[in-house]
């Protein structure tokens, strides 16, 4: 994050969170509050090496002349999930542990054209979607699960938290979830100014779920110009 609000100057909420489930669930996550103006419980700071005495304007999350990716990803019900299929339900660790292969519970993502094929039982892969630098992503997300909210939460690319955060925290208006039925359009910009990265993505439906019960797909962003497959 080159400075607040990111290079696109978002204001809004961001949250940041230890990845690590277990540490996530005993509350290893926060807020960062970026403000759009002054407030009097918080002190300026000098202008240092910025140069700027007055808290700059949002610029758009993408420019009116980047490349529009659009993405139709759904959330799907995968009671057949098994983390190897190529090994048994259950492994015993020791005389008092196992491990469990399977899980009845599971929902992925996958791309809307491919959710056929999967629900008919082929092992999915993680998804990865790819993207060029400079690009203006545009990701619809669909609810086919039963039951339950999904959304779909990048960090790493530019985004308006207020809009794209994907996680219904602090000050961020409306419900950045989906439920079954609904559908959802997030927007990312792949800067230059961050240049070739890649990102998980999370599903803050319902973070109390626990993580092997979703696959979580992850975004990649590629030098400008260079041509791809999704997967």
């Amino acid at each position: 994050m080159p400075q607040a609000g990111g290079p696109r100057l978002q204001p809004g909420d961001y949250i940041h969170l230890n990845g690590r489930v277990s540490k996530f669930s005993e509350g290893a996550w926060g807020i960062m509050r970026v403000l759009d103006k002054e407030v009097p419980d918080l002190q300026k700071l000098p202008a240092g090496y910025s140069r700027r005495n007055e808290i700059p304007k949002p610029l758009g999350v993408c420019p009116a002349d980047a490349p529009v990716k659009a993405l139709n990803v759904v959330a799907i019900d995968y009671p057949g999930m098994k983390l190897n299929p190529h090994a048994p339900d259950v492994i015993e660790v020791d005389f008092e542990r196992t491990i469990k292969m399977v899980n009845p519970e599971a929902k992925i993502y996958t791309l809307e054209e491919d959710a056929s094929q999967v629900a008919s039982g082929i092992h999915p892969m993680p998804l990865t979607l790819r993207a060029n630098v400079g690009d203006c992503i545009k990701v619809k997300l669909t609810n086919r699960m039963k039951e339950g909210r999904a959304s779909f939460s990048a960090i790493s690319p530019a985004f308006d938290p207020k809009d794209s955060l994907g996680a219904d925290v602090g000050n961020n208006p409306g419900d950045h979830t989906v439920g079954p039925g609904e559908n959802r359009t997030y927007t990312y910009y792949a800067d230059p100014f961050i240049g070739e990265t890649a990102s998980l993505v999370w599903d803050w439906g319902n973070c109390r779920m626990p993580a092997p019960a979703a696959t979580r797909p992850a975004f990649k962003k590629m030098p400008a110009g260079v041509s791809f497959q999704y997967q």
